[in-house]
């Protein structure tokens, strides 16, 4: 398994929380590995410093389904705000607002837009590697490495476009998760 890939989808801006603290730097979003599906928003500043946007809640514990192209954020404590803050800066979309226990602590699910630039790269890295494989006389030999870059071409388009046009979410959570 490959490592996820970072795609920086904002760059040099300032983030300020309700609590006043600012932040200034790049919104870098990793994706899952092998694929294009949102995994973890965070932002790195200047000095190599990062600040966690997103975070890791069971989500069979959510209250409603959210789907697994939404990231989750905190909406409380330092972070309180923080998702009106990236939605008004053109991260993201919020899709739905929850309150989690045992507190009744807000978190958002957070659709995150992919910035033309980011995506522009890797589908340019993806076309340069199928040319690459193609330009080969003996590329027949590499077709398995030819329909993988395909289809990493395809997942990439299909999820970009869900991210893109999909409304928020009004599923309900299903009473049974099965695995």
């Amino acid at each position: 398994m490959s490592d996820p890939r970072e795609l920086t989808i904002a760059r040099d801006i300032t983030l300020t929380f309700n609590s006043g603290i600012s932040l200034t730097g790049d919104v870098v979003l990793l994706t899952r590995p092998d694929s294009y599906v949102p995994h973890h928003l965070m932002l790195t500043t200047p000095e190599g410093d990062i600040e966690h946007l997103s975070i890791t809640y069971d989500r069979a514990r959510l209250p409603r389904y959210a789907p697994q192209t939404d990231l989750l954020l905190k909406n409380y404590s330092e972070h309180s705000g923080l998702p009106a803050v990236l939605e008004a800066s053109g991260i993201g979309v919020i899709s739905d607002t929850v309150q989690i226990p045992p507190f009744g602590s807000e978190i958002c699910a957070f659709r995150p837009l992919l910035a033309s630039a980011a995506v522009n790269a890797a589908l340019s890295e993806q076309a340069a590697a199928f040319d690459a494989v193609t330009a080969d006389p003996e590329w027949g030999a590499m077709v398995d490495t030819a329909l993988d870059v395909r289809d990493n071409l395809k997942q990439l388009l299909a999820v970009t476009a869900g991210i893109r046009t999909a409304p928020p979410s009004t599923a309900t959570k299903p009473s049974t998760i099965t695995g």
